[in-house]
């Protein structure tokens, strides 16, 4: 529960000020967590001994889950793995982006309190992690 995920979080040196939880559903509007510490979730997760499970448990751009419909024909596509989320004005899309030079770069883009529509805020959030998975080094 709750106390696990704070456990979790302090084990892995992710500073408690960027996750305020609340009840740890992650609905409450009173729960408040940074990019920085969404980044170091997916930082410790890559090298955690679940790692696998975890991987293949986050949706696949334009090909299943939340993502399925989103960045397709895109480079984008089959190359993120990544969580949505949406709460009243608030999106976010989080995960791992395989670039073109075969880099995986660890993403968390937030967008609060915005009085763009949803699905402007989703089209910029999938607009940042195409032009991403088009990086060459």
């Amino acid at each position: 529960g709750l106390h696990g995920v704070r456990a979790f979080l302090e084990r892995q040196g992710i500073d408690r000020a960027g996750a305020i939880l609340y009840d740890g559903s992650g609905l409450s509007r009173y729960g408040l967590v940074t990019p920085r510490a969404i980044v170091g979730v997916l930082r410790a997760m890559a090298f955690h001994p679940a790692r696998q499970a975890w991987f293949e448990a986050l949706p696949v751009a334009g090909e299943d889950g939340t993502i399925a419909r989103r960045m397709r024909g895109t480079l984008a596509a089959a190359n993120v793995r990544a969580k949505t989320g949406y709460y009243a004005h608030h999106t976010s899309l989080s995960g791992y982006v395989t670039t073109r030079a075969g880099d995986v770069l660890l993403v968390a883009t937030l967008f609060n309190h915005s009085p763009v529509p949803a699905p402007d805020m989703r089209l910029l959030h999938d607009r940042f992690f195409v032009a991403l998975a088009k990086a060459t080094r």
